[in-house]
């Protein structure tokens, strides 16, 4: 089978050509070019940082899948039943999205089905205890969750020697709202788990490839990252990029030196895109600022983006667009907050990817990390709280 663009020259794997083309991807963006070689073909440990929208996902996916393949054609005799990969991400909407790529592999079914499940919190317990008695190859999940259910003694997340490949995606997210401390406890699990288990056998074992993936290696927040239990960095001001890619390498575990480590980073100093038009608009109060909102969104249309600062505001906007829909606007208005419940945060971003005149109104920590396809305009009502948040949604 021929397989158009330039996937042929990063991937010799038939059945992920078949996938990507099933899927529509003719051509790897950039972020995806850098790391597939040095993931399947070197094996290496990865840091990687490229804008939100960049293809992230596929960059980690395909590796995994990857060497997924690798290991059921190997001869030597394997444990089928044991989880192969892990992904970490700092949300629950994130976590599907990721989940949902590798299913559309896994939909080939050939060698045999990839057993994929998200394991993410504000859903049933004892639902996502049945999913890990399925026995998963790859487990997308929030550290939270994740570290409540290993403490629960969940033997699938307890028994990892089988275990190849950990990615966290979204690192800079979770070393901002302290979930840090959760992903650590998952990351020290795992590497004394294998230790113990390899020793015990009298083997050393397959080294742990580990993939760590972030918007930015600038953090412009104060962040804890602990090395050892000695030192800490607390300011990431008086740190370099050098610095911090160290301690994120250390807190992770990952393999040390060029031959073992990459280290990708594909953000520029210049931080607006150069396809986006920034515009600002001055308003003296606020109902200037309902009536220049409900301008744009009639105005342009399409796919929409509105950010707030806080879900009051997400609420007042949502009951303003509500009345003002009925006559003047083509769609209800979708919402994204912290407090919804989980089934109706994944329902307002199912329908807000669904309708190319769709509006989500939505707090920046909800939407942090989702990659909508798309959208024609993002409008910060409020004032970012940081300029990273700007910089990092105007993507």
């Amino acid at each position: 089978m021929e397989h158009n663009g330039e996937w042929t020259e990063i991937i010799d794997s038939e059945y992920i050509l078949k996938g990507l083309d099933t899927m529509g991807f003719i051509n790897p963006t950039p972020i995806q070019k850098a790391v597939i070689p040095q993931a399947t073909q070197h094996r290496k440990d990865i840091i990687g940082a490229a804008e939100t929208g960049s293809g992230k996902t596929l960059a980690f996916a395909v590796p995994i899948i990857d060497r997924w393949l690798k290991e059921l054609k190997k001869d030597l005799p394997r444990d089928q039943t044991e989880l192969f990969a892990l992904v970490v991400t700092p949300t629950r909407e994130l976590a599907i999205q990721i989940r949902d790529v590798f299913r559309q592999f896994s939909a080939l079914k050939e060698p045999r089905e990839l057993r994929i499940v998200a394991i993410v919190g504000g859903m049933s317990i004892q639902k996502q205890q049945r999913l890990l008695k399925s026995q998963p190859d790859i487990i997308v999940g929030t550290p939270g969750r994740l570290w409540a259910l290993k403490e629960s003694g969940e033997e699938h997340l307890n028994i990892l020697s089988g275990l190849q490949i950990i990615v966290v995606d979204e690192i800079d997210r979770m070393l901002k709202e302290g979930h840090f401390q959760e992903l650590k406890f998952i990351i020290k699990h795992i590497h004394s788990k294998r230790n113990e288990h390899f020793k015990t056998i009298g083997e050393k074992g397959p080294p742990l490839q580990t993939f760590v993936f972030s918007a930015t290696l600038t953090f412009t927040y104060n962040v804890g990252l602990k090395s050892d239990g000695k030192n800490e960095i607390k300011d990431t001001q008086k740190i370099d990029s050098k610095q911090k890619v160290k301690q994120i390498a250390r807190s992770m575990y990952m393999r040390r030196g060029p031959e073992k480590l990459a280290v990708v980073d594909l953000t520029t100093t210049k931080k607006i895109p150069n396809m986006l038009v920034e515009c600002r608009m001055d308003c003296t109060d606020l109902l200037h600022k309902d009536a220049n909102l409900f301008y744009l969104l009639k105005r342009y249309g399409g796919r929409t983006l509105v950010f707030c600062n806080s879900v009051s505001a997400v609420r007042r906007l949502q009951a303003i667009l509500r009345k003002l829909t009925r006559r003047n606007i083509d769609t209800l208005p979708c919402i994204l907050h912290g407090r919804m419940k989980e089934k109706e945060r994944l329902k307002s971003v199912e329908k807000f990817a669904a309708s190319e005149n769709s509006i989500l109104l939505a707090t920046d920590v909800a939407a942090r990390g989702l990659d909508f396809q798309s959208v024609q305009q993002i409008i910060h009502y409020q004032v970012p709280q940081t300029t990273e948040v700007f910089f990092l949604f105007a993507i």
